[in-house]
């Protein structure tokens, strides 16, 4: 096919403010429909972003055979439904994170994705960013010796009554919305699955039945350890990598979704160095990477099998947190 049609699921702010705008700057791919419950929303998104056709539903977008590729940027509990069906009709899936609501969800979409020979991805473009690249490659190369200890947060403050973050029956809660990015990083960072993990879950200032804050330790084998916070009570953000000779640090608040210039900081044994990189559309580029996936066959980044065994660490975490004991994974 000479460009991946692509249709989107709702009209989620990620999507308006990230994805929609990424998309008509990428080459091999055009926005071709969009869908949403309320339909004049998704008329008003479609001309907003030249959107060729707009659904008001999304059954009616999937049942159109007008696209190639979704993208699912729904509440986290509808991850599940809408990737099934969209794989029911030969159609790849770039999904957001969190994959699925659970591992037993996530097995169940890739199960299917196979069967019908559809990509399935889920979306963390920061994997993408030639800063992070960079800084796996020093890690790769030895520069500041085996990891032992990882460090990353991603947090902000936000009101009771702010919508499906703050809501159990929707996935809501700080581990699934902030504090997966830790967990994503520090799988792609040391190669491989936790052993153990062990998590926390508090709420301190809103009247909320989900976590407002999330602390999560994840242990690896030769006994590096990741400790993460996701909160929506406190504002930090960063990455930090630990080796026995050295550190790597992102000069960065929020090292996931940047569009600006940003820097690496090096420190090996007494030297230090910065290593700078410019601004990057991280969306633009996971849509094109979904896409070349798609006209070549290759598996994509974060692949759906990848999200069910991040989904897998994420169970451990919250039995963790009900239980208050140590979970192996």
């Amino acid at each position: 096919m000479d460009k991946i049609r692509w249709g989107v699921l709702g009209c989620a702010r990620i999507a308006r403010h990230l994805f929609f705008p990424a998309l008509q700057k990428t080459e091999g791919s055009v926005f071709a429909a969009v869908a949403s419950r309320d339909r004049a929303r998704a008329v008003e998104i479609a001309r907003a972003f030249g959107g060729e056709r707009f659904y008001g539903s999304y059954e009616a977008l999937l049942d159109s055979g007008d696209v190639d590729a979704v993208y699912i940027p729904l509440p986290n509990h509808l991850h599940r439904e809408y990737t099934i069906k969209a794989a029911q009709r030969g159609i790849h899936v770039l999904c957001e994170k969190p994959l699925a609501m659970n591992e037993a969800e996530a097995a169940e979409m890739v199960a299917v994705c196979r069967e019908q020979g559809v990509k399935l991805m889920t979306c963390f473009p920061w994997r993408l960013d030639p800063m992070h690249r960079r800084a796996l490659e020093i890690v790769r190369s030895g520069e500041i010796g085996p990891i032992r200890y990882m460090r990353a947060g991603l947090s902000f403050c936000i009101p009771p009554g702010a919508g499906i973050r703050l809501r159990p029956e929707t996935g809501g809660g700080a581990l699934m919305d902030l504090g997966i990015y830790g967990v994503d990083m520090f799988r792609w960072f040391i190669g491989e699955e936790p052993v153990e993990v062990s998590g926390t879950a508090i709420t301190p200032r809103l009247p909320v039945d989900v976590d407002e804050t999330f602390n999560g330790e994840l242990r690896f084998s030769g006994d590096a350890l990741g400790v993460f916070v996701g909160s929506f009570g406190m504002s930090w953000g960063g990455c930090e990598l630990f080796g026995e000779r050295g550190q790597i640090r992102t000069q960065l608040y929020d090292p996931w979704h940047r569009s600006k210039a940003a820097s690496l900081l090096v420190e090996v044994e007494g030297t230090r160095r910065e290593e700078a990189f410019g601004p990057h559309d991280l969306f633009g580029k996971a849509i094109a990477h979904f896409a070349r996936c798609v006209a070549t066959g290759d598996e994509p980044e974060s692949d759906g099998e990848d999200g069910r065994r991040e989904m897998r660490v994420v169970d451990a975490l919250v039995e963790s947190a009900r239980t208050g004991k140590r979970v192996k994974v």
